[in-house]
């Protein structure tokens, strides 16, 4: 088993020297950490470089931690308050956005499902568009069956029947 890691950071650099610290308690390679995490080949080798071309990210910072067994705790920095405390303003309540909720019924409305709303607004669209262009090629087909009936008929081919007296003559 490990050594217990306990270590103060503050930045993205001082995280990503803990995780590369981590890395070497641990004695594990590079690539069995990438096929751990299921990041890409190298991936890890970047990001725990120490002059990293890579980032931790959204994606494989918690992917990173969960493989070598390490957790963030957030911690009051009572000093740090301190200095900072002078800084902090009144919050004004008519400018604060909390309960500026998206339509979703409080809950901010994912990528996904605004993609998803979109490509339906889409469908729909395309369906209207279809039944448009479906009802016009039937009134041309009417159009053109009717002109047909009425040169059979006798009837001049202006591609409408003339018009029949009251009278029947």
């Amino acid at each position: 088993m490990t050594e217990l890691l306990y270590r103060d950071v503050r930045n993205l650099e001082q995280l990503q020297a803990v995780l590369r610290e981590r890395a070497e308690q641990m004695n594990v390679a590079r690539q069995k950490l990438d096929e751990m995490t299921g990041l890409p080949n190298g991936y890890c080798g970047k990001v725990l470089a120490p002059h990293p071309p890579r980032n931790l990210g959204r994606v494989s910072m918690p992917l990173l931690l969960q493989a070598l067994g390490l957790k963030l705790i957030a911690v009051d920095d009572h000093a740090t308050l301190a200095v900072m405390a002078g800084r902090y303003g009144d919050r004004v309540e008519s400018q604060a956005r909390l309960g500026n909720a998206a339509k979703s019924g409080g809950v901010h409305e994912s990528r996904a499902a605004k993609d998803q709303r979109r490509r339906a607004l889409l469908a729909k669209e395309r369906k209207k568009q279809l039944a448009r262009n479906e009802k016009q090629r039937i009134q041309y087909a009417v159009r053109k069956a009717l002109a047909a009936a009425a040169a059979r008929d006798g009837y001049p081919t202006s591609g409408r029947a003339p018009q029949r007296s009251a009278r029947g003559v």
